[in-house]
Parts: structure tokens; sequence; C-alpha cells
């Protein structure tokens, strides 16, 4: 296991929809999700890109006073949106040679302790592991799109299992990255992650649960139309890759609808926010 790992961070000023906490104080909201990665490397090495975009200069005070200093680069974006960030983490994550186990992330994910370094050990270890999001989405419960059945491996108290789609916040390798580049830059067209993802996956795309939905649903319709659109080559000619996710889930989205379930995301918050006196 390659123990070190590059990551791309990217964080903007704004409140995007009712975060689960500090939903009025995106400061503090950045620095509770900011610190509980930290707290998730566990042994592992990192370097990390802090993609500020358009936020005032003072925010690299959230990210000094929980990380070195010599660990940290700092680029200011001047508001250019999430789609080109995105691209932006592409870049760097390529183009850097710390480590090519590398990590999307985003200001509003909040980690488990040890959750990264559990993620890139299965990454790691894991001969069919080509992205990994530490993300149980509750998604995955109840839309059709997710209904089809994957594979499971269990690795100590988690199981981790193959899911078709995800966010932008996952681990992977450059290798994986270079294989599927163009699938992620019709981002910047307006193509949605699930569509990305169900492209890069092909998992569940004939299920007929799903299209059964496709034809009484407008975002199974939407989700699977630009599937085709921006990814067409791809879905004819590209490498299926497998994305994997553990449960109970090592992450969640902070967003307050998209807790991932079964974990006592509430007090897991509250001792974060006491411990590094945010609270």
């Amino acid at each position: 296991m390659e123990k070190k790992v590059a990551i791309a961070y990217r964080i903007y000023p704004g409140i995007s929809k009712k975060p689960a906490y500090f939903h009025n104080d995106k400061r503090k909201m950045s620095e509770l999700c900011f610190a509980s990665l930290m707290n998730s490397l566990g042994e592992l090495d990192y370097h990390i890109w802090v993609i500020l975009d358009k936020c005032p200069k003072d925010y690299e005070n959230i990210f000094l006073k929980h990380c070195p200093k010599e660990k940290l680069t700092f680029i200011h974006d001047e508001g250019i949106g999430n789609a080109l960030t995105f691209e932006h983490q592409i870049r760097i994550l390529l183009e850097q040679d710390f480590s090519d186990t590398i990590m999307f992330a985003e200001d509003d994910y909040f980690y488990r302790f040890n959750a990264i370094h559990e993620g890139v050990e299965f990454l790691s270890e894991q001969p069919d592991a080509h992205f990994v999001t530490l993300f149980d989405h509750g998604n995955y419960y109840t839309l059709p799109l997710h209904a089809s059945k994957g594979e499971s491996v269990a690795k100590g108290i988690t199981t981790w299992r193959t899911v078709n789609s995800t966010c932008l916040t996952f681990l992977t390798t450059k290798v994986h990255v270079r294989d599927v580049k163009s699938v992620f830059l019709t981002y910047k067209k307006k193509n949605y992650d699930a569509s990305i993802w169900l492209t890069i996956t092909k998992l569940g795309l004939w299920s007929g649960v799903l299209w059964k939905e496709v034809f009484r649903d407008s975002l199974h319709m939407r989700i699977v139309v630009k599937t085709f659109l921006f990814g067409f080559l791809y879905l004819l000619f590209g490498k299926r890759k497998k994305l994997w996710c553990p449960y109970p889930s090592l992450s969640t989205h902070l967003e307050e609808k998209d807790l991932s379930p079964d974990v006592e995301w509430e007090t897991l918050f509250r001792k974060m926010a006491k411990d590094i006196g945010l609270e």
C-alpha cells in the first residue's frame, strides 16, 4: 500500500441548500469538515491543494489552523464556479508528482476517524477498485436508478459494495482519471454527476427497473438522456470501471437531506465542533 495521497480540495464561501450543522455559518461549517478530513487521514502522508473560489484571503486560516503550512498549496480562483473548479482539480492531480493515489474533495463533507486511510487501503488492496467513494448516499436505498445489485467484499467491520454513481468527492488513481478524463470534462457542458458515473461504471444502465422509471419520472429520464448524449462513445468503447462504497458509511455529505444512514452523525458533528473550539 502506498501510504500517500494527493488531495485537491475545493471551497467557496457560499452556502448551498441547508447544511445539517452550522447551517448559517459557512466558515464554521468549512472548518468542521476540514478538521474531520485531517482526523481521517490516519498514518497517511499527504499534500493538499486548496482551491479557494472567490474566498476571502483569510479563508486560508481555516486550513492553517488544522494542517502544517508545508502540507498545503493555496490556489485562488476568481469565482469560476463548480464545473471549472472540478476541471482545475483534474489538472492539478494529474500534473502533481507527490502521489499516484489521489482524492477529489469538496468543502461540505464530514469524515469519520481514519476514513480516508481506510479508503486508500481498500483502493490499494482491492484489484478492481478503480474509484472509491466514502459516502454511502441515502439515494442508494430509495432511487430506482440504484436498483441493480452490485458486488460486495467484507473488510473488517466494513462491507464494500459496487455502486453505479456518487457525487464528486472520491478517491482513485491518476491512471483511472486519465482513462475517463473526457467523460469527467463533460461536467463543463452541464452533464450531471450521476450521468457521468453511470457512463463510467455502466452498472444497471440496462436495468428494467431503471427504464420503467425513465418513462414516468423526469429526473431519471434526464439522467439517462445525458448519459447517452455525453457518454455515447465511452459507453461503446470505454472500459467499465468499478466504483466502491462502504457500509457503514465513512463519510457524509453535510446537506441535511443527504446524511448517510445508520451513523449517529449529529453526535460526531457535536464532538468534533467541541474538540476544535467551535462550540
